[in-house]
């Protein structure tokens, strides 16, 4: 079995969000690496299962599309939902995700973990594709259309990985003020 296309840069993303994801627990003092919700967010924000195959069954199929979520991150399914040309979609590569999924999840203690392990894990993936895409690189508004390459690119995927790192010190403290303030009162 050949390796899969995404199986190096893939590793890539997977070694610098578990560096980022260790950064962010020796500064927040927890072991979220430790738990589940967290690192369910964090794999399938930074790098997903990129080390399976790149297709089973027949490709193109129902079953095989359904597949391919596993293996591509997050920001990355713009390629999925919309195609090879809108990939760096401004929308799956931004802070507008973890946001939302947050304010899904605001009524349990789990969806705190789960969205700050989406936000380091796509800070990751955003920081990383910064520091490694070409200049020609675009981060896509509209395809072919409105689009931003060069530093204003990388700055964007830049900018917005640092804001997710923020967002997810922001969820941390929030979470620890909360656990801390419940403390007191019992």
């Amino acid at each position: 079995m050949a390796l899969s296309s995404y199986f190096w840069n893939g590793l890539q993303h997977a070694v610098f969000g578990g560096c980022l994801a260790l950064l962010f627990q020796k500064i927040s003092h927890a072991p979220y690496v430790k738990k589940p919700e967290f690192l369910v967010g964090l794999i399938a924000s930074s790098s997903a299962l990129f080390f399976l195959p790149t297709h089973i069954a027949h490709p193109r199929s129902p079953l095989d599309w359904f597949y391919q979520f596993l293996h591509y991150p997050l920001s990355d399914w713009d390629i999925l939902l919309l195609s090879l040309d809108w990939h760096r979609f401004f929308l799956t590569h931004s802070l507008l995700i973890p946001a939302i999924l947050l304010i899904m999840l605001l009524h349990k203690p789990s969806g705190y973990r789960l969205g700050m392990g989406v936000a380091v894990g796509l800070s990751s993936h955003l920081i990383w594709d910064a520091l490694t895409c070409s200049l020609r690189t675009p981060v896509v508004f509209i395809t072919h259309w409105l689009e931003i390459r060069g530093y204003w690119g990388k700055g964007w995927l830049l900018i917005n990985g640092m804001l997710l790192f923020w967002f997810a010190w922001f969820l941390h403290r929030k979470t620890h003020e909360s656990s801390t303030a419940l403390h007191k009162t019992t």
